[in-house]
């Protein structure tokens, strides 16, 4: 069995953000001889799981679900080889509350030509408990899996057979598996749910791409649903050519959607540019930002990190890498890591686990053998450097009106610089009860509304930290 092209790169601090270099590879590979890659991370309390696709054990070549689970470090705990129909491919996972494993994804059969979204369980060991196989409306892929206090929720796309367009989808499902309703969402061309996020309320944002105005090109598309099927927004982004949405996550201010874009005509400039936007809580999209310094590259992943930090992943359009953007929530670039090899390399899943401050990348490779690909994953990890210039000196002033209060007051902050605020509402107990923002802001003054309508009569603290090092309290009194 050959080894896994395992990354070690260096995460490197620089002021507010971090950059990266390049510091070392440790050349190893696994996988059998045909097809192997990973398509998802979970992060757990005590490492990770990973799940993908492999064939390399099957004499015909159709692919089974694979599932590892490894410790912080990077040791295989155990490894699962799954299989349910012909072939299955697995896209998305979560580990639920239970501590079981839910894998979602496509299952094709040639009983009848179509395939079949699922959901698979394992238990904490990695043994195959249960498989739940359903269809919408023909072709069925699952690309991403949800839990909340009613069950499970499922989204994809569907598309009719033998002919038609796709719609997306949102599934729900019990806790014990029994699929209670199923909603497609789209317009007359296609819609495409490649990625999806869920919101603390329990909404989901999917996007994708959809055929908006014009049904040559792809727009990217923003569906904003909530934890019952119903659909609060459906909104779109048009550019000259296609431009596709893979992946999303969530942040305080509502969410971020990555992916790639073919900006202009012009057949000289014709290279996938990688993007982000900003999504509020409402669904409603903010503009789309190109990240401009970044070299042309296909976005699979993203990742965020507590103070709002993002990551993606993805491959390079003119060599096939694999590369890392490290940007902040405008779409600035800090940095970006490329693995060069001789294969084609691409990043399919990113992890972020914050006590141990690491990003997890994994995805797949050929290795310079086109007919053969293996797994690799790797770690980016932070390291102290002496020689990184120092902090710029920045501070804050933080101020409650009214206060006393009755209804709502409101927060006034001045920064003297560009820097990550974190802005939160406790009670006495020390449980947070508002989050205000978390995230990058620049300099001058800033505003944020407290709705006490939802609280009880008593004493809360707003806390205010600066670049997670300087902090600020007050206390607030509601009055009824």
């Amino acid at each position: 069995m050959k080894h896994l092209l395992y990354m070690i790169l260096v995460l490197l601090p620089v002021c507010v953000f971090a950059q990266f270099v390049e510091l070392d590879y440790e050349l190893e590979r696994y996988g059998g001889d045909q097809y192997d890659t990973f398509t998802g991370i979970v992060t757990l309390d005590n490492g990770f799981l990973l799940i993908g696709n492999t064939s390399s054990d099957i004499v015909a070549g159709w692919p089974n679900v694979y599932a590892e689970r490894i410790t912080p470090s990077g040791e295989t705990l155990w490894t699962s080889s799954l299989n349910n129909f012909i072939s299955d491919n697995s896209t998305a996972a979560i580990q639920t509350s239970s501590g079981d494993f839910l894998i979602t994804g496509a299952s094709f059969s040639a009983a009848d030509g179509n395939t079949r979204a699922f959901i698979m369980r394992l238990s904490p060991s990695g043994a195959l408990l249960s498989t739940v196989e359903f269809g919408l409306n023909g072709d069925d892929l699952g690309t991403g899996i949800f839990e909340d206090e009613d069950g499970y929720l499922v989204v994809g796309h569907s598309r009719p057979q033998p002919f038609g367009y796709a719609d997306a989808f949102v599934a729900r499902f019990s806790e014990t598996g029994e699929q209670q309703w199923g909603e497609l969402y789209g317009n007359a061309e296609d819609d495409l749910c490649t990625g999806a996020a869920q919101a603390t309320n329990g909404n989901l944002l999917l996007t994708g791409y959809t055929h908006v105005d014009e049904p040559s090109s792809a727009d990217l598309m923003f569906i904003l649903v909530d934890n019952q099927g119903q659909q609060l927004n459906f909104q779109s982004i048009s550019t000259e050519l296609a431009t596709i949405g893979t992946a999303a996550a969530t942040l305080d201010t509502g969410f971020v959607v990555t992916g790639y874009t073919y900006i202009t005509a012009d057949s000289s400039l014709e290279h996938p540019r990688p993007f982000i936007v900003t999504v509020d809580t409402l669904g409603n999209p903010g503009p789309l930002t190109i990240i401009e310094d970044a070299d042309p590259s296909f976005i699979n992943a993203i990742a965020v990190t507590e103070r709002g930090d993002i990551f993606l992943g993805g491959e390079t359009f003119s060599r096939n890498d694999a590369i890392v953007l490290h940007v902040n929530q405008d779409g600035e670039l800090l940095h970006q890591v490329r693995n060069r090899s001789n294969g084609w390399d691409t990043i399919t899943a990113l992890a972020w686990d914050e006590p141990r401050q690491t990003l997890h990348v994994a995805g797949t490779t050929s290795g310079g053998n086109a007919e053969m690909w293996d797994f690799f994953r790797g770690t980016i990890r932070p390291v102290s450097d002496t020689h990184s210039p120092a902090p710029v000196a920045q501070s804050l002033t933080l101020g409650t009106h009214p206060n006393p209060f009755n209804a709502s007051s409101t927060v006034t902050i001045d920064l003297t610089g560009r820097a990550h605020l974190k802005v939160i509402v406790y009670d006495l107990l020390g449980r947070e009860t508002m989050r205000l923002i978390n995230g990058r802001v620049n300099a001058g003054r800033h505003q944020y509304f407290i709705d006490a309508s939802s609280l009880a009569s008593g004493v809360y603290f707003v806390s205010a930290e600066l670049n997670g090092t300087q902090r600020s309290v007050r206390k607030l009194v509601l009055v009824r």
